[in-house]
């Protein structure tokens, strides 16, 4: 009887022993799992792998539209980069790439380095704070001009750039075929009327010597500042900043026949919301160099502050009303105010600009003082004379 006892006393101690063993091993294979990283995962504690960032790049020849264009003609594109990831983007790297033999570099907004080897680089885009958000964009533009005939040649943009999570951003690419036609000599063309030929006029400070320009903008932020001489003209929704421009239209005769007029504006800057902008027909002098918020000379105020009163400082009516968007180039039909202009010159004040949006938003117009000849305020006539 004590034999068996001890037998069985012998037995379930071993099976104890067997147990401890077993959880120590358990205990060390969960201790291994925990220490070993999952392949693939973040730095953070949920262990989800982090979708890699993204950005898509378009291109699109805006003049012209077929981007082909004689020798001597230039080209302008439009280049729209969009973050089509889901992470933030912090630094963006963009270059156009085009044949150098047939093709240079004229102008771009915002400014590009061109390597003079046929190529432009943007290496510091200025992005929102806090980044390139998921879903945003922002637009550059680019102008070429034709030097020789070529085809089956090709403008090409690359695009990458670093994350909010300094990850490297896989580049992306697109391109738009070209084609350089031999420099065109117009034929004259024998008609049987004596119609005029329509001719062209641009009018734009520095443009064949013309200084015929004359711009500030007004603040209602500073009441008593003058902006003649700043490289921008500031257009704030509300209008609570308010450009005003005068060209100098002299040289065409009184007895012109205007068959159009362009005013042609670029947006040097601004914010990513777009904004309708209006023009008014300014209806008292002003001096570029003295108009403030609150005068339009020295000594001589406006009827209402900001040049606002309607029927006195400006006309109520619109003349015509387009939308600003960053880095884009705003066209107004003013065909009927150059018209008035023409035929009566005393009459001419020039055109004042107002913008209107739901939100607070600004954009920044190059000025006739602006350093790129290439993006000033441009007044682009088409007329005959003695019709």
């Amino acid at each position: 009887m004590r034999s068996i006892k001890v037998s069985w006393r012998q037995n379930d101690w071993v099976a104890a022993r067997r147990r401890l063993v077993a959880l120590c091993i358990a205990a060390l294979v969960i201790l291994v799992l925990l220490a070993t990283p999952t392949t693939g995962a973040p730095v953070g504690l949920d262990a989800t792998p982090v979708p890699p960032p993204r950005v898509r790049v378009w291109m699109i020849a805006v003049d012209p539209p077929d981007a082909r264009v004689a020798i001597g003609g230039e080209i302008t594109f439009s280049i729209t980069v969009r973050n089509v990831g889901v992470i933030p983007i912090t630094f963006l790297w963009v270059m156009d790439q085009y044949p150098p033999d047939c093709l240079a570099y004229a102008s771009a907004v915002p400014f590009g380095l061109d390597d003079q080897r046929g190529r432009v680089i943007w290496s510091h885009l200025t992005l929102p704070t806090g980044g390139l958000q998921p879903g945003a964009s922002i637009s550059l533009m680019i102008t070429l001009r034709a030097l020789a005939e070529c085809t089956n040649v090709v403008n090409e943009v690359f695009v990458s750039g670093v994350s909010a999570l300094d990850q490297s951003i896989p580049p992306s690419y697109d391109s738009v075929a070209i084609t350089v036609l031999p420099r065109i000599t117009p034929t004259p063309v024998p008609t049987p009327t004596a119609t005029p030929l329509a001719q062209t006029r641009v009018f734009q400070q520095g443009h064949e010597d013309y200084d015929g320009t004359r711009d500030t903008y007004l603040s209602a932020w500073y009441t008593t500042k003058n902006y003649d001489r700043a490289s921008s003209l500031a257009l704030r929704a509300g209008g609570l900043m308010v450009p005003l421009i005068r060209f100098d239209l002299g040289a065409l005769p009184r007895d012109t026949e205007i068959a159009e007029a362009t005013l042609i504006l670029t947006v040097v800057s601004g914010g990513f919301y777009e904004q309708e902008v209006s023009v008014y027909e300014v209806l008292m002098p002003w001096v570029a160099s003295e108009a403030t918020w609150q005068q339009a000379a020295t000594g001589v105020p406006w009827r209402t502050a900001g040049a606002n009163g309607i029927g006195e400082d400006r006309s109520g009516v619109a003349v015509d009303t387009e939308l600003a968007i960053a880095f884009t180039v705003i066209e107004f039909d003013i065909t009927e105010l150059v018209a008035k202009w023409v035929a009566d010159p005393a009459t001419n004040y020039g055109m004042l600009l107002r913008g209107t949006s739901g939100i607070a938003v600004q954009h920044n117009l190059a000025s006739a003082e602006h350093w790129n000849r290439a993006v000033r305020p441009q007044l682009v006539v088409r007329y005959r004379v003695g019709s």
